[in-house]
């Protein structure tokens, strides 16, 4: 399969310079021309806040059923004249407070206890059943680690100071990349079940931005299908890592390809396969039209 054609869908002249606020670019790239964020609405002339008309939004009370504690609060007198007040209110105002209680972490010791045989004198030790964790951590604390790690991408250095600092509890970087370690084992076949949703979809997308991995140059893939996203980091770009996410024949290519005679002269009666493509090109920062052709003996 061949590129047949290369055509510019937009002018780089008619595009406004990049900054950190119309494109992905970092806020340390923009120059010190550039308007700082949230200028706009200073130059206006509008008050910060919402504008008059505006419907405001207020924090919804918990139901009933969620609430642990409810506490009874009277007034002792008048506000008025200082006489002493009985009664019940029907409708009482309500002010609740959310807070998260101490937290105490749970240390369960497990004594596995060894005892000799009377009959043949030799000893045996007992031991622990499947459902006690093997680590030091447990399944709780384990899940924490992973999802400071993977979904709010935080280092292993905060990871173990905020465990520290909100559990009180002691552990190493090198426990934090075991649990790791650990977690991506477990999740291993739910990770190729996703794999395979994704390539079986009729429609589904790839795309890869650099990574750093252990101080090397690597990259991040994603591969979006119709009920899967799936994520793999891999030390090339090439399309070995496409043929691993979508497979080597992916469905939903070749059947979007339309038919039309070879434009080529001297090949009356070829037909080739053909479809366009609108991709933004980052080289150029444009979007680009391709136009991928099938030729039945070119490839």
């Amino acid at each position: 399969m061949t590129y047949f054609g290369l055509y510019p869908m937009a002018s780089l002249k008619d595009r406004k310079p990049k900054t950190s606020r119309t494109s992905s670019k970092p806020p340390s790239s923009d120059g010190p021309w550039s308007k700082p964020s949230g200028s706009d609405n200073a130059s206006s002339g509008k008050k910060r806040g919402g504008l008059p008309g505006h419907k405001g939004k207020t924090r919804g009370t918990a139901a009933a059923k969620d609430v642990d504690e409810v506490k009874k609060v009277n007034p002792e007198q008048c506000r008025s004249c200082a006489a002493p007040l009985t009664g019940e209110d029907p409708d009482p105002m309500i002010h609740q407070v959310i807070d998260i209680p101490p937290v105490d972490p749970v240390i369960i010791e497990y004594r596995i206890h060894k005892l000799n045989c009377a009959r043949c004198g030799k000893n045996t030790r007992a031991t622990l059943s499947s459902d006690v964790h093997q680590s030091a951590f447990g399944p709780n604390l384990s899940a924490l680690v992973v999802l400071l790690s993977g979904e709010y991408r935080m280092s292993r250095r905060n990871i173990q100071r905020f465990i520290a600092d909100s559990h009180g509890i002691d552990i190493s970087l090198g426990a934090i990349s075991n649990i790791e370690g650990r977690m991506t084992k477990g999740l291993a076949e739910a990770h190729a079940e996703a794999v395979v949703s994704v390539a079986a979809s009729a429609t589904k997308h790839l795309d890869e931005t650099t990574w750093r991995e252990s101080n090397r140059l690597s990259w991040v893939w994603a591969a979006v299908g119709e009920e899967a996203t799936v994520f793999v980091i891999r030390d090339t770009r090439g399309s070995v890592v496409a043929r691993e996410l979508i497979g080597d024949k992916p469905s939903g290519i070749k059947e979007a390809f339309v038919a039309a005679p070879s434009p080529v002269y001297g090949e009356q009666g070829v037909s080739l396969s053909y479809r366009c493509v609108n991709l933004l090109w980052r080289p150029i920062g444009a979007l680009v039209r391709f136009v991928l052709v099938d030729h039945p003996t070119r490839g």
